[in-house]
Parts: C-alpha cells; structure tokens; sequence
C-alpha cells in the first residue's frame, strides 16, 4: 500500500470518527462526504478502512509440520491467541525438499501479532527442547512409537502448565468485532476452515508423561529485548 493512500486511510478513519461522534448533523454529513469522497478516489472499500488497522505476522516455523496438527500444538496456538489478544491460522509452504514447512500467522490490530508470533516461537522451542529432555532420560528403551506418544503426552502437559501462568488480554469490544469481521473475510477470501487436531495416541506411562510436561510447563518464560541484549522476564499474559 503506497504511502499516499495509508495517509487517507488515516484521514477516512477520523472522517468516519467525526461523522459518528458529532452532534452537529451539518458537520455529521460534510464528514461523511469527505471520506467518502477519499474512498472513491484511492479506490477504497469500506472493508478496507475498516481493516487498516490490522496486521498479520508469521512465525517461523511451527512444533509440527504434519498434515494434521497434534492437539499439543493446537493448544499451544490457543493460549498465546488468548494471552495476546490475537487470531491465526495455520499455514504452510514446500521447501525444494518437496517436505512441507508450518507455520502459523497471527493478526490483530497494532503490533500484537508481531509480539504474539515472537512469543509462539519462542514458547515453541521452550516446549520441544523440554520434550527432548524428557525423552532422553525416560524414553531410553521405549519403542519409537511409544516415545512419540510420550512426547506427545509431555508436550500436551506442559501447555497445560503453561497455561496457569497465563493472564488473558481483555481484547476491547469494538476491536473484538473487527477481529471476528476480518476472520470472517479470510475465512471467504482464502477458503479457511476450522482444522481439527491430532490426539495423543494412548501408552503406558502416559500418565506420568503429562504430569511431567505440566510440572515443566509451569516455568515456561518469555525474554525480549534485540540480538539477546534484553534479558528481563516478558510477561506471558497481560491484562
């Protein structure tokens, strides 16, 4: 989008912010003929205007790049959309391998995506490289299946823990509606449809395996700050 035409989204919005906050219904109405005015003029939906605001950022990469995501994963994705105040999907592309690459793209007004895909990584990795711990010291004469499952086990745990350390961000009411409008959108415009996660498969030690990953998950962090020079605790949740 050139910088001409994000200028006169700026300016539509406070039109239309003007239209609809004045008592005057002169001032109501010559607001309302500017922006539309603008809208005409760069070609400008009111979808457009409307959905200006928001932003869309992706992670770079995903715990699993399987046709159907694990349930470990999918919980994983729900908790930074609640904590963030965000929604996703998930998405993939092929490498020259011809192997698929996940990765989950975020949107939301403001920065929030941007923050939400940093904080879906880094949780990501926090997760995985706890699983592969776990499964070096306990999996050590377990069939591959039966690691995969423990693993798989471990990991739904640990979100699980995760998630008590999680405060959810309080999305304001009117921005809720533009996020719920713009899933809508893409749900019509890219075909989207509701994914529904692989479970666990069932194994022995199961039991201790999630009881594991949630003890783990509970000391899940998050650090900010650029190339590692910030070390301070980023909170998870905010409210």
């Amino acid at each position: 989008m050139s910088i001409n035409r994000d200028k006169y989204l700026t300016k539509i919005k406070k039109l239309l912010r003007l239209a609809k906050g004045t008592s005057s219904p002169e001032e109501a109405a010559n607001a309302m003929a500017k922006a539309q005015a603008y809208m005409r003029e760069y070609n400008l939906s009111a979808a457009d205007v409307e959905f200006s605001g928001i932003t869309e950022a992706d992670s770079s990469g995903a715990p699993s790049n399987a046709q159907r995501s694990p349930i470990y994963m999918h919980a994983l994705i729900d908790l930074i959309c609640k904590s963030f105040g965000v929604e996703c999907y998930v998405t993939g592309k092929y490498r020259h391998s011809r192997s698929l690459k996940r990765f989950v793209r975020f949107y939301a007004p403001g920065q929030r995506a941007e923050v939400a895909a940093y904080a879906f990584d880094v949780l990501s990795r926090q997760m995985m490289q706890a699983r592969k711990e776990y499964q070096v010291k306990h999996c050590k004469r377990c069939k591959p299946a039966t690691r995969i499952a423990r693993g798989d086990q471990f990991c739904e745990g640990w979100v699980y823990g995760a998630s008590q350390v999680v405060k959810p961000f309080a999305i304001p009411p009117g921005e809720k509606g533009v996020i719920e409008r713009y899933a809508a959108k893409l749900r019509e415009d890219r075909g989207l449809k509701d994914g529904v996660g692989r479970e666990a498969k069932a194994c022995r030690g199961s039991d201790n395996a999630i009881s594991a990953g949630f003890s783990e998950g509970t000391g899940a962090q998050l650090h900010h700050g650029v190339n590692g020079q910030n070390n301070q605790p980023l909170a998870i949740g905010r409210s």
